[in-house]
């Protein structure tokens, strides 16, 4: 039986990315510094006291969503400048996204979170007018939405924010057997990790 490798005394996880970071060369952007100084010296640290995190997730909402690129953050800044209406801007960046992605039609939201809201209002009232203007309290019977437990996640609460009633099951076969005619939406976790 082979005896794993030990590590040296006193590298911690932290120290090893440390000498990672310092063996590669990273560096801050814009100061030239080592990248273990930016960690120390940035605006998170220094107004909030909050720590920045080594992200190796990739682009995800908790960990602070994804980095912009400068085309990106110019174009932020120009439109810092200027006043619109909020509806016709809405309107027209669906538009020009759905132009690009090839869809049918594109809603922008603040997130995934905000995103799970609509799409569980439209589940829950259509077009229905009448129905948008009852949310969250929903009164007739379509309001309930089917997920698995293993499914279940902080962010399934948009869920019932947007006035689903959640009912869980375990197996497929409770799931088949618990739709009906309350039933408006299925939710299914979809993960990368």
């Amino acid at each position: 039986m082979k005896q794993a490798a030990e590590a040296p005394v006193g590298l911690t996880r932290r120290g090893l990315f440390r000498a990672l970071a310092g063996a590669t060369g990273v560096f801050a952007a814009k100061t030239g510094t080592p990248a273990s100084s930016a960690r120390e010296d940035n605006i998170y640290t220094r107004v909030l006291g909050v720590r920045p995190l080594l992200s190796v997730r990739g682009h995800t909402t908790l960990i602070g969503g994804c980095r912009m690129p400068a085309e990106v953050l110019r174009a932020m800044a120009e439109a810092n400048d200027y006043f619109v209406d909020m509806h016709e801007l809405n309107a027209a960046a669906g538009r020009r996204i759905a132009e690009v992605m090839k869809a049918e039609a594109v809603l922008v939201t603040a997130g995934s979170f905000s995103a799970m809201i609509l799409g569980a209002a439209a589940c829950l009232t259509g077009t229905d007018r009448s129905r948008v203007d009852a949310l969250p309290h929903p009164t007739w019977a379509k309001r309930e939405c089917l997920t698995q437990k293993a499914h279940r996640f902080d962010y399934d609460r948009a869920y019932r924010a947007a006035g689903m009633t959640m009912v869980d099951v375990e197996t497929k076969e409770q799931l088949i057997n618990a739709i009906t005619e309350r039933t408006a939406m299925l939710a299914v976790l979809a993960s990368v990790e």
